[in-house]
């Protein structure tokens, strides 16, 4: 099991789903939109899988990345300028340097140090992560904006997979698609779960109405301005990414 954002060059259109900002609101919102999509979009399944040797059982979309802080108080896009921000890498990368950040690069493991040390005033993370990284008594806000994602998949190799027989296909398909929902069920409730243990020692940010719509403006000229620039790769970027929209929808 993997993450896409790590293949950017390999899986172009799950990188950009993975990357763009303001797209689920959940993990299984995700993992159900996106499981419809691999499965409805011939593009996405030969692009990012089969031109690559594999074939994926499942996918998993984790919780929306978000910004937590150290000491900064982070309301509204212009917050973050010269903000030192631990991300994922990729297109995540170009979203926080187009707000005026500085994209940090810094191994999971290593985010307590960096914290403490000053190296990075925040990281962008899901809940999970972040408590994973042991680093919730260096994090003073949390601020939630819906900034990209990991999307992961658990996959077989094509070769091989194309060696079984059509009832092992069949009953490793089905075991596959029992675990979608309950894969991002589980995400969201460690997240809940996260999230109001935080809340007793540090401060979940609450926008406005009029704070919310500074983000996602920034964050619909940055998704336009991105796909205007990246016409010319050849990928059906926009084509996959309103279909995957048009799925969220379906499981808000």
């Amino acid at each position: 099991m993997f993450p896409a954002n790590y293949f950017p060059d390999n899986m172009p259109l799950s990188n950009v789903l993975a990357g763009f900002p303001n797209l689920s609101s959940t993990s299984v919102q995700g993992t159900l939109a996106y499981n419809d999509l691999i499965q409805e979009n011939e593009a996405l399944l030969e692009t990012d899988y089969l031109k690559n040797g594999i074939r994926p059982i499942m996918t998993n979309v984790s919780p929306a990345y978000e910004i937590w802080t150290s000491s900064k108080e982070i309301r509204v896009p212009e917050d973050v300028k010269g903000l030192k921000i631990r991300t994922p890498g990729g297109i995540a990368n170009e979203v926080y340097q187009e707000l005026g950040a500085t994209p940090v690069s810094v191994a999971h493991p290593e985010t307590y140090e960096a914290l403490e040390k000053g190296v990075i005033e925040a990281a962008s993370y899901s809940s999970v992560a972040v408590e994973a990284s042991g680093t919730i008594e260096l994090l003073d806000y949390a601020m939630f904006p819906h900034l990209g994602t990991a999307i992961h998949g658990i996959v077989i190799n094509e070769n091989v997979w194309q060696g079984l027989p059509e009832d092992i296909q069949k009953a490793m398909m089905e075991a596959g698609q029992e675990m979608v929902k309950s894969s991002g069920e589980k995400y969201d409730a460690d997240t809940k779960a996260f999230n109001e243990e935080f809340a007793k020692q540090g401060t979940i940010v609450e926008l406005t109405e009029e704070e919310d719509a500074q983000w996602i403006k920034a964050y619909d000229e940055f998704t336009k301005k991105w796909l205007e620039d990246h016409k010319s790769d050849g990928h059906p970027y926009e084509e996959v990414l309103n279909a995957y929209k048009e799925n969220l929808k379906k499981y808000q």
